[in-house]
């Protein structure tokens, strides 16, 4: 798989929504979770002021892995 192939993959996680919460609230990831059938990020992207780039950084896979 390629990386641009998992970070597409990836971006479907609901989980990965968890990484938004100190930025959004955790009702707010709530919501985005519910309506996961588009991308986290999509979702994310229509129902909070958070640029792409914040976004980018906050959904990033390799971070939200680290330990």
């Amino acid at each position: 798989m390629t990386d641009i192939s998992c970070r597409n993959y990836s971006s479907t996680w609901v989980f990965l929504a968890n990484a938004l919460a100190p930025e959004v609230g955790y009702d707010r990831v709530a919501e985005i979770s519910r309506d996961a059938y588009m991308t986290i990020s999509e979702v994310a992207c229509e129902k909070t002021d958070l640029t792409e780039e914040e976004l980018s950084k906050l959904l990033d896979v390799r971070k939200t892995t680290e330990v």
